[in-house]
């Protein structure tokens, strides 16, 4: 029985000091939310789109679906002049990069 009786203790005493630890920290949260209202949402939104473009730059999961380079197929140049149309715009691909793209 004492054995359980200090187990008990040490874990009120643990459970008052993290109780204790979770309204500090709420609390600064709560004052920093006060001080500075705007901030959090610019930063945050910035810092979203920030990412985005970076991971594009990266060729990194954008959240769009993966388009793959329209195959040339002996038949109709037409249709797949209009698809790699498609594929260079929706990929924003510079005129410079869509000859060597093409070739690949």
């Amino acid at each position: 029985m004492a054995i359980d009786d200090t187990i008990d203790a040490r874990f009120k005493a643990f459970e008052t000091r993290i109780e204790s630890r979770l309204q500090e920290l709420l609390s600064k949260f709560k004052r920093s939310l006060s001080e500075n209202p705007n901030k959090s949402q610019h930063d945050k939104s910035s810092n979203l789109k920030g990412n985005r473009s970076e991971k594009y730059d990266r060729g990194q999961d954008t959240g769009y679906p993966r388009i793959k380079f329209p195959r040339w197929e002996d038949r109709d140049p037409i249709s797949w002049i209009s698809r790699v149309e498609i594929f260079f715009h929706f990929h924003r691909t510079p005129e410079e990069s869509k000859v060597d793209i093409s070739f690949i």
